[in-house]
């Protein structure tokens, strides 16, 4: 009895013990969680305050213009209209005032570094009787180039560099890098011969991000040669021979901490991991300075003049039937906006990611699409509430989806029963058991195909495509930036899985205080 008693105790004594190991373990992992979140914090906390292949048809305004040396903002936009460039640039220098004081300041340091180059280069121009940046020595510029220090954000060929989320939801971090580091920060896109210029450019007054191309035959500006041109290696970091993979590790220094001595430092847009997580940039948008990362985005990029044109053509449309303002870039009407990433792989079978389609999992899709309306429709209830529910945007990597919630969803589609045809009284849905509502008039685009940019297979023409992948123009990605815009401008948002949802929430003003995931 007494060996049955100690044998009793003694496992007790393990048991007890092994709960303390236990718990110890988990404090532990609790305190590890903490301490990674707050250098996460502490990283943003730097925004609120004060510190220091186939060559593609590209078809678009974004060839360095530049002569003589001068690389001005308006070299990079469309300025035909005088009156509409000036309220452009008045709202520009309106919007700047809700940015954290150090990104105030350091936009007008950036936009002095820039026109101290563009002194330079008038000033070595002259003596050197040239025309261009080209008819400068090498060692010429090498010298007198030195105070200039640059971070270029670069996606080139050989590299992944994601989708659209992907390559542009860090941006803030490179602002917080580019300040801190005192360099000029600049986007380079050259993956497929497809600018950045092609979708979005600077807007007057704004942050000039743009990277000049070098013309035929040599550099056109003293910064293509400088990141452009081999006698300058040393400096430059695009140069074709190095390769792009190097410059991919060679970015590697810069989320440690130090950029070291280089001139040039080039990274991936996705180096910075943290941008990944949707928990860093709520804390960006909402501890630190309200709406701060929308407003920078909004003092960097504008849509280009071919693709605005193409906004205005599509937004007037019969499909849509919308206002757009040029300057402020936002529509007349109030709508909503639900983004439903259909082709996401959800499971793994058989060795291989299986991504729902109308085709093979029509259940799964209608139900996800019926289910994200239901979602934003509550929300804008709840954080407004009214009943009356205006248009609501459909942004979907599937036409088929758009098509059936606009025609064929029981719930929300003209053929399903909300309505016969545009315009006729709409159906009564029972949103909880206490609210009812008409249903809202759906919007989309489903004639549009949506190829996402990371996984694009160029062609030459259009008689060459066969396939939603294949791009012959950069037109043919318009669709997806008109997307992204049309989440931006909406006054509620509900986004499912991936980025791209939470992206166009992120960079929106109006939608602020009305998103939901769904």
């Amino acid at each position: 009895a007494d060996r049955t008693t100690s044998a009793i105790t003694l496992t007790s004594w393990y048991r007890e013990m092994i709960i303390q190991y236990i718990v110890v373990f988990l404090v532990l992992l609790a305190s590890a969680s903490t301490f990674l979140s707050g250098f996460r914090t502490r990283a943003y906390n730097a925004v609120a305050k004060s510190t220091k292949p186939r060559r593609i048809n590209n078809n678009t305004d974004t060839s360095d213009t530049s002569t003589g040396g001068t690389r001005s903002i308006t070299n990079n936009i469309q300025t035909g209209d005088g009156d509409l460039a000036s309220d452009q640039k008045s709202y520009i220098s309106d919007i700047k005032n809700h940015l954290p004081a150090w990104l105030q300041t350091y936009h007008s340091w950036h936009a002095n570094q820039l026109a101290k180059l563009d002194e330079l280069e008038t000033e070595l121009l002259v003596a050197a009787n040239g025309r261009t940046a080209a008819d400068i020595s090498s060692d010429v510029i090498r010298n007198r180039t030195q105070q200039f220090r640059f971070l270029v954000v670069v996606c080139l060929n050989g590299v992944t560099c994601g989708g659209l989320s992907d390559r542009i939801k860090a941006i803030p971090y490179w602002l917080i890098r580019a300040n801190q580091t005192n360099r000029i920060l600049l986007l380079h896109w050259a993956k497929n011969d497809i600018p950045l210029e092609a979708f979005w450019e600077p807007p007057p007054g704004g942050l000039n991000w743009s990277v000049p191309r070098p013309k035929e035959g040599g550099g056109s500006s003293v910064l293509s040669r400088l990141l452009y041109d081999e006698t300058l290696r040393a400096h430059s970091c695009l140069s074709k021979r190095r390769g792009d993979r190097r410059l991919h590790r060679a970015s590697r220094p810069i989320p440690g901490g130090s950029t070291g001595g280089r001139q040039v430092v080039c990274s991936h847009h996705q180096t910075y991991h943290f941008e990944r997580s949707r928990d860093d940039m709520e804390k960006y948008r909402t501890e630190l300075h309200e709406n701060s990362y929308s407003y920078a985005f909004h003092t960097m990029f504008q849509p280009s003049h071919k693709f605005s044109a193409y906004l205005e053509r599509t937004l007037q449309g019969p499909d849509l039937g919308l206002e757009l303002d040029k300057v402020r870039y936002a529509t007349h009407t109030p709508y909503l906006a639900v983004h439903i990433r259909s082709k996401y792989p959800l499971r793994w079978k058989k060795g291989e990611l299986v991504r729902p389609s109308m085709a093979g999992d029509r259940e799964v899709v209608q139900y996800i699409a019926d289910h994200a309306i239901d979602k934003l429709v509550r929300k804008y209830v709840d954080v407004t509430g009214t009943v009356r529910i205006p248009p609501i945007y459909v942004a979907s990597d599937s036409s088929d989806v758009v098509r059936y919630l606009k025609y064929n969803s029981t719930r929300y589609g003209i053929n399903g029963g909300s309505a016969a045809e545009l315009g006729e009284p709409r159906r009564i849905l029972n949103i909880t058991e206490d609210i009812q509502i008409q249903a809202p008039r759906i919007m989309g685009l489903e004639s549009l195909v949506r190829p996402h940019i990371e996984f694009i297979n160029v062609v030459a023409n259009e008689a060459e495509k066969q396939s939603e992948k294949d791009v012959a123009s950069v037109s043919d990605l318009y669709p997806a930036f008109l997307d992204l815009w049309m989440l931006t401008a909406s006054r509620c948002i509900a986004s499912g899985v991936g980025g791209y949802g939470r992206l166009g929430y992120f960079l929106s003003t109006a939608a602020s205080d009305c998103y939901t995931v769904h």
